[in-house]
Parts: structure tokens; C-alpha cells; sequence
């Protein structure tokens, strides 16, 4: 996996990320296998999110849920264990050829409110991370 290291609100840190593709085209669909680790006991059940994301706007593509499909919510880790989860994004079929970033974090689903992204002086530089640049095609016709 590609190490990351990014932590979220001093409660959990993306450890790494493993992608089986990074070159798609429109129609597919491509992996990303995230892991994270609790760094204190989560205060609430956070959701992950994985956006294909845009300049602006609401993501391209996405894959939104709590951990694990849901049956591992934030609330019963542990702290230093690690938890590993695969999301698949699909790439819509009228997507322009492009290359686009791929963004996670972690939110509060009932408010919408996003873990602060920290540097390890705990300064706030966002509310995501960028994983990698994903190129995508156009399908074919």
C-alpha cells in the first residue's frame, strides 16, 4: 500500500491506500483499499468518503458508508487497531476524459460535518486528503 499518514481530527489517521488501477475508462468501475487507525477512542460513528472529485461541485463519482459496508462502525474500534476496507467507485458513463484527483475523509452523516485534516504540528489544512490522480478514458463506443 502507498503510505499516507493523514490524520483526521487527532481520532483516527489514514495509514495508506492501495488502488487496483489508477487509469479507468467511463462505464468501469476500480478499487481502492483504505486503511485507517483509530488514534483514540472515535467520539462518534463516522462515515468515510471516497469522491472522484470535481473543480467544484459535487463529486464526479463517489462511494460514501461507514466503515466496512457499515458493520464496523468507528464507535467499536479500538485504539491502535487498524481497520481495513475496500470501496469501489464507479466511473459514469458520460465522464469527459480526464484526469481527476480521488479524495477521502471522514464526516458526521446526521450533520455533515467533516474531521479536520492535520499536519503533524496539528494545524488544519483541509477536510480531505488527495489520494492520487485517476485518469479516466472515454468509453468506447
Amino acid at each position: 500500500p502507498r503510505q499516507v499518514g493523514a490524520n483526521f481530527g487527532g481520532e483516527i489517521t489514514l495509514l495508506g491506500y492501495d488502488m487496483d488501477r489508477a487509469s479507468v475508462t467511463a462505464e468501469s468501475s476500480f478499487d481502492v483499499t483504505l486503511f485507517w487507525q483509530a488514534e483514540e477512542p472515535p467520539s462518534e460513528d463516522y462515515s468515510v468518503f471516497l469522491h472522484l472529485a470535481a473543480e467544484s461541485g459535487p463529486p464526479l463519482a463517489q462511494d460514501d458508508d461507514q466503515p466496512q459496508d457499515g458493520t464496523y462502525p468507528t464507535s467499536f474500534w479500538d485504539v491502535g487497531e487498524v481497520v481495513t476496507e475496500t470501496r469501489t467507485i464507479r466511473i459514469p458513463s458520460d465522464l469527459p476524459a480526464g484526469d481527476y484527483p480521488l479524495i477521502t475523509g471522514l464526516y458526521v452523516l446526521e450533520t455533515g460535518r467533516r474531521l479536520p485534516y492535520l499536519d503533524p504540528e496539528g494545524a488544519v489544512q483541509g477536510d480531505a486528503v488527495m489520494l492520487d490522480a485517476v485518469k479516466v478514458h472515454a468509453a468506447d463506443p
